[in-house]
């Protein structure tokens, strides 16, 4: 599918890490230019490869989720997901960067039963216990110079696991970051302590709750992958409370492609 849009600009998507050094390796074998952003490379190197997809100095990006924030690059011609994402919302957000200088752009999603438990698994981690986010800022704290060098790596060694597809420490971050005791730096880490823990946030946004919350999220979007009888972008507005009574003529459904 790839090969239909030549050298067009294009986000690929991916939900495991794993799988997108994968592909990444595949293309690189077929001499397919491209460049990548996930968590586990350094915050430098993920800022370079985002600004070296936005100038066009790189065409095709292969990416997890957590790219995308505050990229506005207007002639984006395809947006594919690999797994089915964790929400409609999420979704609906990453296609919006295709064709955003209102020329056509494609999204497809590449639908497996087993995205399931992939992310069933990922919210679990993505919505670590207290005493977790609790460590880990401790361990930032406590070890300011070996955390802006050696970053994830070291911290997963600290919380006593090593499996890098098991992203709690990731998650716990991005959330000390949102609550704003973390703020960007130039290390490889990227991340440095700005605030003292803000009690106030863990009872604010509690963890627990909120997979409760993100779980029914995902029920929604496997209905709406799972259904092949009513048009795509009208489920979706259905989703978003929006009424809207014409087909949109273009999705898999409407056209009853495959």
């Amino acid at each position: 599918k790839l090969q239909e849009f030549g050298n067009e600009s294009g986000i690929i998507y991916f939900s495991l890490i794993q799988t997108l050094e994968k592909f990444s390796n595949f293309l690189f074998a077929k001499k397919v230019h491209h460049t990548k952003y996930h968590g586990d490379l350094p915050g430098n190197v993920r800022r370079r490869h985002q600004n070296d997809f936005i100038s066009g100095k790189d065409q095709l990006i292969l990416a997890t989720p957590a790219f995308g924030l505050g990229v506005d690059k207007a002639n984006i011609r395809f947006v594919f997901h690999t797994e089915i994402p964790s929400t409609l919302e999420a979704y609906y957000q990453e296609i919006g960067r295709g064709g955003r200088d209102g020329l056509p752009a494609q999204a497809i999603l590449f639908y497996d039963q087993e995205d399931v438990s992939i992310q069933m698994q990922f919210l679990e981690w993505a919505y670590p216990e207290e005493t977790f986010i609790r460590k880990v800022y401790d361990l930032i704290q406590t070890y300011p110079s070996k955390v802006a060098m050696e970053g994830y790596d070291f911290l997963r060694e600290q919380m006593v696991f090593k499996n890098k597809r098991d992203y709690r420490v990731n998650s716990a971050v991005s959330i000390l970051a949102r609550w704003g005791n973390l703020e960007e730096d130039k290390t490889p880490f990227g991340f440095k302590i700005a605030e003292p823990l803000s009690e106030e946030m863990f009872t604010k946004e509690n963890q627990s709750l909120l997979k409760k919350e993100h779980q029914k999220k995902l029920l929604e979007i496997l209905r709406w992958a799972q259904n092949i009888e009513d048009c795509r972008l009208n489920q979706i507005y259905k989703y978003f409370g929006h009424h809207h009574n014409d087909d949109c003529g273009i999705c898999d459904v409407c056209t009853n492609a495959d």
